[in-house]
């Protein structure tokens, strides 16, 4: 998506992606890009299902 609205804005327009950058000497590289596995936020407000069954095993 970055990439995307990357390619579809110009620099100067406010949909352009501000994780895109040039400070790499001069070559584009997206900030936003990490090779750290990301884990999916979890809402505080839904129970664990899966907690208990651990805690019945022991």
């Amino acid at each position: 998506m970055i990439q995307l609205r990357a390619l579809a804005h110009r620099v100067d327009e406010p949909e352009y992606p501000a994780e895109w950058s040039f400070t790499n000497g001069g070559a584009p590289q997206c900030t936003a890009f990490t090779t750290e596995p990301q884990t999916e936020p979890r809402c505080r407000d839904t129970i664990d299902m899966f907690e208990w069954i651990a805690d019945q095993s022991n």
